[in-house]
């Protein structure tokens, strides 16, 4: 399932998903890719978890949800 077969809810979840990372990107002088994918992101706005277990099933990277995880979890 892409961004296009989305829920309008689905869709906030997305955008909101998408402007965090844009946010950290250029705080952190970084390329989008290498705070999360687009895919990572399109599962957080279908699963909407709301737990760092949910999240952990949708990216394994440890790191990465030791850094973000309070955020992606905010987005839900």
């Amino acid at each position: 399932k892409g961004a296009r077969d989305l829920t309008p809810r689905e869709v906030e979840r997305l955008r909101a998903g998408l402007r965090w990372r844009d946010a950290i990107a250029r705080e952190r002088d970084k390329a989008l890719f290498r705070v999360t994918g687009d895919p990572v992101l399109i599962q957080v706005a279908l699963r909407n978890p709301t737990s760092v277990e949910a999240l952990a099933d949708i990216h394994e990277s440890i790191a990465e949800l030791r850094h973000y995880r309070d955020t992606f979890l905010r987005l839900s």
